[in-house]
């Protein structure tokens, strides 16, 4: 929980992904609200990682991108 909480705090925000042998919903949600982005069972499937990666990758361009940076300072 402090690790998540801490790397979810760092500026520019990361995508803090966890791999866990046991994945359900409670850890998910608990994950969810420390800060992380995303769960996944080990052992780790391939696909799984290229669609977390993916999905991270878009959402932190996006809350990254100049274009809101510039808008948030507009209004």
């Amino acid at each position: 929980r402090e690790a998540v909480s801490v790397f979810s705090r760092l500026s520019p925000r990361p995508c803090v992904v966890l791999l866990s042998r046991s994945a359900d919903k409670n850890l998910w949600e608990e994950l969810v609200r420390c800060g992380g982005f995303d769960l996944l069972r080990t052992p780790i499937d391939r696909e799984a990682v290229i669609q977390t990666v993916r999905a991270g990758w878009s959402i932190w361009q996006a809350q990254h991108s100049p274009r809101q940076s510039l808008a948030e300072h507009c209004f």
